[in-house]
């Protein structure tokens, strides 16, 4: 008899981990960490980033999986990215 698979443990990861995990600099995590503060401190519909594991601590930790979450559902920043130049009514097509 086989015993059923656990699940991956989860390893907290810091703020570079979270950036080297992402493949961006650590400042792109705690500046994304910020705005999300921001945002919800100014409509408290928005959703709160997510919470270190160990808050006050000089190098905060966080869980990754619930990171994910939050990383994946942020807003894009900058141009919109298309492949299509033509479905923009607002655009000629020319380069």
């Amino acid at each position: 008899m086989t015993t059923p698979a656990l699940p991956a443990p989860t390893v907290p990861l810091s703020r570079a981990g979270l950036a080297r995990r992402y493949g961006v600099a650590r400042s792109i995590v705690t500046r994304t960490l910020q705005q999300a503060a921001k945002a919800h401190a100014q409509d408290p519909t928005r959703t709160p980033p997510p919470q270190p594991l160990n808050p006050g601590e000089p190098i905060e930790l966080f869980d990754p999986h619930v990171f994910d979450g939050f990383w994946y559902a942020r807003p894009g920043r900058g141009r919109p990215r298309t492949s299509d130049r033509h479905s923009d009514p607002n655009t000629t097509g020319a380069a």
